[in-house]
């Protein structure tokens, strides 16, 4: 699973002990799709975050119960985050926005997504035309992403898409063996080219037959007794086949582009012209593209039975591809979804259940979410037996209560999610108290509804899940909140501060065996591979020497690190952006946070008053920890936009820049001083000029006067 932690809910190694096979097997196979697509790894009885040691625990277990189990067999995310074979994405491969939920709400997503675009890029939507269409629209196939890197027309590395976005495990040697993905193209060229690796349904029907058939003696190096479950992640193992590239071959799957980029000069201008260009002139297969029209939505869904491959929605897309990098991202510039991009998701499978029983949890922020428990049923390929209500509203506004009848569908296929009362209950009550400190808890209306929160400062549900947060989000791997609520309960550790000051002799004297003791203190100063070490000796030396170093982090992950409830990770990287340094963040007023880009009134009123209560806390944190500020230089502080196509290519100048401590951002607004204009500059350089003709300071250069700039 991954190790950057935003869930407030954690599954818990005593929770592990109580699960039997039937429920082991169905909790592993949702883990390890959930990692494959890339999503977060949450256990689907409890809708809790599954941190690796768990999940590996989890593994173990079913392994004690049913050696032979046939979940043991397939390719798990326990061996994908082990592999140390990873690449980094540059710029990361993020999702796209959805429109999903019912129909009216589908509707009403993509018209506003159409009306933000048309009013930002001033269109005329009545002009949207076959001919020269405004917005485009392709199937949303349902396969692994990857990213092929290309140098000089060779292919250089392959990555799939990973959690954050950036990390990925590195399948350079299996992509040469999938169809579609050639190792030299035909032109000298270095690029980024993104799409889909899946197995078509004809083929993949093929291969069951063969299976079902031949056993383990089949044509594709299948080892399980049951067949694959689907195409989608028949080909996620296929494509993950590190010990043995070859069987990938095997698996006869396809690459299928869906965009490229990192590409200098590029000798196209829309994203229709883009996939013709990719498919003729570089041999590789792109997604098939045509003008958008509302009315041919549920069409395009209606054919979906006579399609060849599998997919779960229709992508719309701005078709113009400046205009596309002028609408910018959500949230963070580096790693928020395209604004010029939305997903119309197919209509979800659903099924009725009576409620049974509500379990309440308390998370990470105080936050007490009820959970709803119902026979099993089987819906989308897994049994379901609970789902989250969301928040205390709502089982007071729709009647849930114990006899309730809801109806829930499979969100993105795999999480359980209520989308309809059909039977309220006479039987509804809430939680009084806190289930896991019992204390009383308070019932506070917020603008994202109703909720039971626990204040309660030394609730051991919120430290202990906040610490490991802490520590899983600083880079600290193999402390899970078992371990964590041992020190916890022992008075070991009450705030982040406290693990650094931490030494071994203090576990075992609360409990601890010294090798497990030396193991946790290895970890949390992140001593590489420390259980190679087997010299508990040697192991304390090199503790020694990095207990001896500051802990060095970034600014922007260091507040994700603290977990602010009200404040997600986005929140980190904009406030990095907008202060210079951690000390102004911590000092600032409401007023001052709220100028930050992507920062509203809850979000900066929740910072403000974490610093103003944790102060002391932070402040002997800061002993241990240094945080790392942005590059600086002679261009610090200062915003920067590339239009067009600039002599030495785009990127070039953009590493100039990133490296003087300049910020580059993909849209113009009137946080930016220069807008670099290239060869055939396109939206930006419109949406410039008439920011200075309102008076803005905003400068409009080539790269000559960069250059300038740059050695004055």
């Amino acid at each position: 699973m991954n190790q950057d932690y935003d869930a407030e809910l954690y599954t818990t190694f005593a929770e592990v002990k109580g699960y039997g096979i039937a429920e082991l097997e169905q909790i592993i196979t949702v883990l390890d799709t959930l990692w494959q697509e890339g999503q977060d790894c949450v256990n689907p009885l409890n809708d809790k975050e599954v941190p690796n040691n768990v999940y590996d625990s989890m593994r173990a277990r079913l392994e004690s119960l049913d050696p032979d189990s046939n979940v043991l067999k397939q390719v798990t995310a326990s061996s994908l985050q082990n592999t140390s074979n990873k690449i980094n994405h540059d710029p990361p491969m993020t999702s796209i926005s959805k429109a999903n939920g019912t129909l009216d709400e589908k509707n009403d997503k993509l018209k506003k997504w159409l009306k933000d675009c048309c009013t930002e890029l001033k269109y005329d939507p009545k002009k949207n035309n076959d001919k020269n269409p405004q917005f485009v629209t392709s199937y949303k196939h349902d396969g692994v992403a990857m990213a092929l890197y290309y140098k000089d027309g060779k292919l250089a590395a392959a990555g799939l898409r990973p959690n954050d976005g950036v990390t990925a495990d590195c399948v350079t040697e299996n992509a040469k063996y999938i169809e579609g993905v050639p190792e030299q193209l035909p032109l000298s060229v270095t690029c980024r080219i993104r799409g889909e690796v899946e197995c078509k349904i004809p083929v993949f029907d093929g291969i069951v037959k063969d299976i079902e058939k031949n056993g383990k003696k089949n044509k594709v190096g299948w080892t399980n007794k049951k067949p694959p479950a689907n195409p989608r992640n028949y080909a996620a193992g296929g494509i993950r086949q590190f010990d043995d590239p070859t069987i990938t071959k095997k698996r006869q799957l396809k690459f299928t582009a869906y965009a490229i980029d990192n590409l200098d000069n590029p000798p196209y201008k829309t994203e229709i012209e883009r996939a013709k260009w990719c498919s003729k002139e570089l041999g590789i297969p792109f997604v098939y593209l045509k003008a958008f029209h509302y009315r041919n939505l549920a069409k395009m869904e209606q054919e979906v039975p006579t399609l060849d491959h599998e997919v779960d929605g229709i992508v719309i897309s701005v078709n113009d591809i400046e205009d596309y990098e002028q609408l910018g991202t959500h949230g963070s510039s580096a790693t928020g979804n395209p604004k010029g991009k939305i997903a119309w998701k197919f209509k979800e499978k659903s099924a009725v259940v009576t409620v049974k029983n509500i379990r309440w949890q308390t998370g990470r922020t105080g936050r007490i979410t009820p959970v709803l428990e119902f026979d099993g049923i089987q819906l989308a390929g897994t049994t379901v037996s609970n789902c989250t209500a969301h928040n205390a509203g709502i089982i007071e506004q729709d009647g849930i209560g114990v006899g309730a009848k809801v109806r829930i569908i499979k969100s993105g296929k795999i999480i359980p999610k209520i989308i309809k009362v059909e039977k309220k209950s006479r039987n509804v009550t809430l939680c009084k108290i806190c289930p896991s400190c019992g204390q009383k808890v308070d019932l506070i209306k917020g603008e994202t509804g109703t909720d039971l929160v626990c204040n309660n400062s030394t609730c051991p549900a919120q430290n202990v899940q906040a610490l490991t947060h802490y520590l899983m989000t600083f880079g600290v791997k193999g402390i899970g909140n078992s371990l964590t609520e041992r020190m916890v309960s022992s008075g070991l550790v009450s705030c982040p501060a406290d693990f650094y000051s931490l030494e071994v002799d203090d576990l075992v004297d609360s409990g601890f065996t010294e090798r497990i003791a030396t193991l946790t203190v290895a970890r949390i100063h992140m001593i590489s591979n420390a259980d190679k070490t087997k010299d508990n000796d040697k192991l304390l030396g090199k503790i020694g020497k990095a207990r001896s170093k500051v802990k060095k982090i970034q600014l922007a992950k260091f507040f994700a690190a603290l977990g602010i409830g009200g404040a997600s990770k986005g929140t980190g990287r904009s406030l990095a952006e907008h202060f210079d340094t951690f000390e102004d963040i911590r000092s600032a007023s409401v007023n001052d946070l709220i100028e930050a880009e992507d920062v509203g009134d809850v979000t900066a009123i929740a910072v403000h008053d974490y610093f103003k209560e944790n102060k002391d806390d932070i402040d002997e944190l800061l002993k241990y920890v240094e945080i790392e500020l942005p590059k600086t230089g002679k261009l610090s502080g200062k915003n920067f936009v590339f239009t067009g196509s600039p002599s030495s290519g785009k990127s070039f100048w953009i590493d100039l820049v990133e490296a003087s401590g300049g910020t580059v951002k993909s849209s113009v607004s009137k946080k930016i001083d220069y807008v670099i204009v290239g060869d055939s500059p396109g939206s930006k350089l419109q949406k410039a000029e008439e920011l200075k003709k309102k008076g803005s300071p905003i400068k409009i250069i080539d790269v000559v006067k960069l250059q300038k700039i740059l050695d004055e």
